[in-house]
C-alpha cells in the first residue's frame, strides 16, 4: 500500500515527464493528455492545466513547510518551555 508521500512523488514524475510534450503539443493533443492526467492523477482539469502551464520549481514546498514547522515550535514553545524545543526539533 502506498503512502501519501509515494503517491505524490509518483505524480510529480508523471507530470514531469509530460510537462515537457504538453508545451510542445497542440490544442487537440493537449485535450487528450489532459484527460489522461486527469484519469491517471485524479486531479480536476483546471487544477492539471495550471500545474502544467506553471510547474513549481523542484523542492520548494518541502523545505518551506520544514522552515514553517520549526517556526511554528519555536513561536509556541520558546516563551514556555525553552527545553521542549530542543525535543521537538
Amino acid at each position: 500500500m502506498a503512502t501519501n508521500g509515494t503517491a505524490r512523488r509518483s505524480k510529480q514524475e508523471y507530470l514531469q515527464t509530460i510537462y515537457s510534450r504538453y508545451r510542445q503539443a497542440g490544442r487537440a493533443e493537449k485535450q487528450t493528455m489532459l484527460d489522461e492526467c486527469t484519469a491517471v492523477c485524479g486531479y480536476h482539469r483546471k487544477y492539471a492545466i495550471g500545474l502544467l502551464n506553471h510547474p513549481l520549481p523542484a523542492g520548494f514546498r518541502g523545505q518551506e513547510a520544514c522552515l514553517m514547522i520549526e517556526i511554528r515550535l519555536w513561536l509556541v514553545h520558546a516563551p514556555t518551555n525553552p527545553d521542549r524545543i530542543r525535543q521537538c526539533v
